[in-house]
C-alpha cells in the first residue's frame, strides 16, 4: 500500500498514581508513576520527566506530565510469556525550530476504515498469489 492515510483514532486514558519517589536517569530527574492494567493484568511503573513537557512514552503509554523514559511492565499472569518487560530511552537528541505541519484534515478515516483498507489489500495480495509476511 503506497498511499498515505490520516486516520482519526483515540487514547486509552490510564488512571496513573503519581508516586513521591523520583531518582535520575542519565542527567534528568525522573518520577515514578503507577498503575494496575486490569485488561491484561499487568502492573504498568512508569519513569516520566518533567523537564521534557511531552505526554508520550513507548507503546501505547502516555499521559503524564513528561515523557516517559523507562517503563515497565510486569506480568502478573502465571502462564505470561514474559514475566516483566521494561523499555529504556537510551538516547534522544532535540533539534530546537523543528517544523510542524498543520495537517489537512480533509480525508480524514477511522481506525476501522483503515483496518478494512488494509484487509482488502491483504485479500487482494493473497489472491494474487504473493506470499505475505504473516
Amino acid at each position: 500500500m503506497d498511499k498515505k492515510y490520516l486516520v482519526k483514532d483515540s487514547l486509552i486514558q490510564f488512571p496513573w498514581k503519581i508516586e513521591r519517589e523520583t531518582k535520575k536517569l542519565g542527567e534528568l530527574p525522573v518520577r515514578k508513576a503507577t498503575f494496575h492494567n486490569e485488561l491484561d493484568n499487568t502492573n504498568i511503573t512508569a519513569w516520566y520527566s518533567p523537564k521534557i513537557p511531552f505526554a508520550h512514552g513507548p507503546q501505547k503509554y502516555w499521559g503524564l506530565p513528561g515523557l516517559i523514559l523507562q517503563l515497565e511492565i510486569k506480568y502478573l499472569n502465571k502462564n505470561s510469556l514474559f514475566k516483566t518487560f521494561t523499555f529504556n530511552l537510551l538516547n534522544m537528541e532535540l533539534e530546537k525550530g523543528l517544523p510542524i505541519k498543520n495537517v489537512n484534515q480533509k480525508g480524514v478515516i477511522s481506525r476501522e476504515e483503515y483496518n478494512q483498507k488494509i484487509d482488502y489489500a491483504m485479500k487482494m495480495t493473497e489472491d494474487r498469489g504473493v506470499e505475505t509476511n504473516e
